[in-house]
């Protein structure tokens, strides 16, 4: 009968003697030192940490730092009497740490190489620990995978606790934002001292020069995470100045110029748009030329919202500049142009509108197509034909010369004045 091999949890001793049993009692005894040695290996690990990690040395953490490290190796102790594995969920005063680390701007990074010092300097102590005897010394290899699991579930109990107070701090920050936008977009200045601080962090000032962007998921989208991609998206591609937030079913972007042109700002803008394009988010952008004082930005934002309409709910980028005057009428008719307009124009597409406007978008389409029929016909997802018969209607029902500069100004602008009302 062939001899048993060992089982799990046990070793063979030099010279093939019998095997030693690691989990039993040996394990709470390496314990019971650990206890006590607690307060001697978080003094030494401090010291290791503020040796190896320089974003530790001016944080005045000390105490913090040293308190962790005692509560992780009664962490160890503990799992070592009762023989099971650190988990993550042995850890849930990790966020206790985690705050300082992170108001102190400690990174990520710096912090899990901190943690994994402290487990180090605690196998540096189990090892002049076991140099007493042979015994000691192969109790400590029994316990070496269980020291590699406390590293394992306290690093990522760590990132956890980083980056829950970083999508904390972000939707603090974009609220924040918000509120600063929505006071410059009521021509109010931010009041207070944090008012000022998002300014200043954004690269903005009272008399700064700047552009402001709109940007709005095109037809068929529509989902909050499309925001979320744009203001991050926008974030990256303008290197982090400016303000970006989503708010009531935009992205709006307040960008100061700084030592840039503003044809440079307009480039990366235009790459932003066609990255998220890119990406399957797609949004229809439109900017305000450069601006100089924050107090314009209702004025701006005026602007780009009207270029954002332009593109007619296509994806794409259009700054105001390149929108034309017959454009801009259109889209932002006078209060007095209701009473320029024949009443029975007006009567065709109140009650077009007001069932699927089917007349009043192919209208739309065909202008925007600059009045070729096959492009309006492929932006509405019909056939060329159905086209031309909606426009032969139209015209047939107001008298109107669709051929005429001058009639297809007042159709489009009775769309418009009714769009307005509704």
């Amino acid at each position: 009968m062939q001899p048993e091999s060992p089982g799990s949890g046990e070793i063979l001793v030099a010279g093939g003697q019998a095997p030693r049993d690691i989990h039993g009692a040996p394990r709470p005894q390496i314990a019971d030192w650990i206890d006590e040695s607690a307060e001697t290996l978080a003094r030494q690990a401090v010291q290791d940490i503020w040796e190896a990690v320089p974003a530790y040395r001016d944080s005045g953490q000390e105490a913090d730092v040293a308190a962790h490290c005692r509560q992780v190796f009664g962490i160890f102790a503990r799992s070592l009497r009762e023989g099971h594995e650190p988990t993550p969920e042995d850890f849930p005063w990790m966020s206790k740490h985690t705050r300082p680390r992170f108001e102190a701007d400690i990174s990520l990074v710096d912090f899990l190489t901190a943690f994994r010092v402290g487990q180090r300097t605690l196998w540096e102590g189990l090892r002049a620990y076991s140099a007493q005897s042979d015994e000691a010394a192969e109790m400590l290899l029994g316990i070496v995978t269980q020291l590699m699991r406390l590293i394992e579930a306290g690093s990522s109990a760590v990132a956890s606790s980083y980056f829950e107070l970083q999508q904390h701090q972000l939707a603090d920050l974009q609220r924040l934002q918000r509120d600063v936008l929505d006071d410059l977009l009521d021509g109010r200045a931010p009041q207070g001292l944090l008012g000022q601080r998002i300014l200043a962090d954004a690269g903005l000032a009272e008399d700064s020069t700047f552009l402001l962007v709109v940007a709005r998921p095109a037809a068929g989208q529509g989902c909050s995470d499309d925001l979320s991609e744009a203001v991050s998206a926008a974030t990256l591609a303008l290197a982090g100045a400016g303000i970006f937030v989503a708010r009531r079913g935009e992205m709006v972007g307040l960008i100061p110029l700084l030592d840039r042109t503003e044809s440079e700002v307009t480039h990366s803008l235009r790459r932003f748009a066609d990255e998220l394009s890119a990406r399957g988010t797609a949004m229809s952008v439109g900017c305000s030329t450069a601006q100089a004082g924050l107090m314009l930005v209702a004025d701006a934002y005026g602007a780009a919202a009207l270029a954002c309409e332009s593109l007619g709910g296509r994806r794409g980028f259009v700054p105001i500049a390149e929108v034309s005057p017959l454009t801009y009428l259109i889209r932002r008719p006078d209060p007095f142009a209701r009473r320029l307009l024949r009443d029975h124009v007006v009567a065709f597409f109140a009650e077009d509108l007001a069932g699927d406007g089917i007349y009043a978008d192919t209208l739309e389409a065909y202008a925007d197509s600059n009045l070729n029929v096959r492009e309006a016909a492929q932006a509405l997802f019909v056939h060329a034909n159905t086209v031309y018969y909606r426009l032969e209607r139209i015209a047939s029902s107001t008298g109107s010369d669709l051929r005429r500069l001058e009639s297809l100004v007042e159709l489009l602008l009775a769309v418009r004045v009714l769009r307005a009302g509704s």
